[in-house]
């Protein structure tokens, strides 16, 4: 337990402020931001730079050794894995008009997000563990 502390407590800060999704809003703002200075707005050069952002970032959690390395690069993970995760799964819950379906659900998508980034965070702080062992 102790040793995957950085992704509980991820995981926990994600999933419990998806009701009220600040920071997830100002993650995806920043993020809009950073996108904006490659000055294309192509879907798929989108999801090419908070891909191989979001993995770098988990290359940089997995060797990190110090304490302040492991948060840095899961705040740098989370910059560029939420709004990744958040833009693909964005279809499956609008429809053709583009409006919400589930409008009184708007949590979940940020819901389902937080929990999916906690698990991979998780997962690379266990195979740490074990790799090290």
């Amino acid at each position: 337990m102790g040793k995957i502390k950085f992704s509980l407590i991820t995981s926990a800060i994600l999933v419990v402020s998806s009701f009220v999704p600040v920071i997830q809003i100002l993650i995806l703002t920043a993020d809009g931001a950073f996108l904006s200075l490659f000055a294309s707005s192509d879907t798929k050069t989108i999801f090419l730079i908070n891909g191989i952002a979001s993995l770098l970032m988990l290359v940089l959690f997995y060797f990190a050794k110090s304490t302040i390395a492991k948060s840095f690069s899961i705040l740098g993970f989370l910059f560029f894995f939420l709004p990744l995760l958040f833009y693909s799964t964005g279809n499956l819950f609008t429809d053709e008009t583009g409006s919400l379906r589930l409008e009184n659900f708007y949590f979940l998508q940020f819901l389902i997000v937080g929990i999916v980034a906690g698990i991979l965070l998780a997962l690379i702080e266990l195979i740490k563990t074990k790799a090290s062992q």
